[in-house]
């Protein structure tokens, strides 16, 4: 019987250490159970959802958000709208956003056409059971046409909410306090990607037993070569 060569056995030990499980994703999509609106200007313009990661969860490398066109959302107006997306850590004892981590480039959104999905690729380390927000926003884009969109929700999925501010500029958005308590059964439509942070150089015991065994395999191998 043939014994695997010393490149496979090292091989087979890194992919060992470097396997794992992926932390879980958050995912709120799939049932519409509401929508909220109307988001755009120049009223609501912010709208967002709050969620809380675990252990697992400290990862972050992406989310998605929706937004929903005026014509499937009964009398709203419109016009496109530009935004921009946005994660933030949540103040949940003054219900407002306390730190901004991440805004991205401005986005549009077309005034008629399907529901679309806007996602956003920034790479955050989160803290678990600390509250994040998720958020859209037109303020500090300046002056747009008129325009309403909706946000698609389904029922309470995660330990967070629906959440959404009225305040006109950029700085209000960590200084003031946002509403929180319009559907207190809801959550908007978010979805949040978590990966695995870069693996340390230094092997965890699990993996010395599988050096181990590797070393063993190429002992093993060597005096096969020589009784041969």
């Amino acid at each position: 019987m043939r014994l695997p060569g010393k490149t496979a056995i090292v091989t087979a030990f890194c992919l060992a250490l470097a396997g794992g499980a992926m932390a879980a994703d958050i995912d709120t999509t799939g049932t519409l159970a509401d929508i909220a609106g109307p988001f755009g200007f120049p009223e609501t313009q912010t709208i967002g959802q709050t969620f809380t990661p675990d252990a697992d969860q400290t990862h972050l490398i992406g989310f998605t958000m929706y937004l929903r066109d005026p014509g499937q959302t009964g009398s709203l107006t419109g016009n496109s709208l530009q935004f921009q997306g946005y994660i933030a850590s949540w103040n949940a004892a003054q219900g407002r956003a306390d730190s901004i981590l991440f805004s991205s480039t401005v986005r549009t959104e077309p005034a008629s056409g399907a529901p679309r999905a806007f996602t956003f690729t920034p790479t955050l380390t989160l803290t678990p059971g600390q509250t994040y927000v998720a958020f859209l926003s037109s303020v500090g884009i300046g002056a747009q046409l008129e325009s309403a969109f909706g946000m698609p929700l389904n029922g309470n999925i995660i330990a967070g909410h629906f959440v959404y501010q009225n305040e006109p500029d950029v700085a209000a958005l960590t200084a003031q306090p946002w509403v929180t308590g319009d559907y207190p059964f809801n959550d908007a439509w978010l979805q949040v990607r978590f990966g695995s942070p870069t693996p340390t150089p230094t092997p965890a015991p699990a993996g010395l037993g599988l050096l181990g065994l590797a070393l063993a395999g190429l002992a093993l191998s060597r005096r096969a070569r020589k009784a041969a």
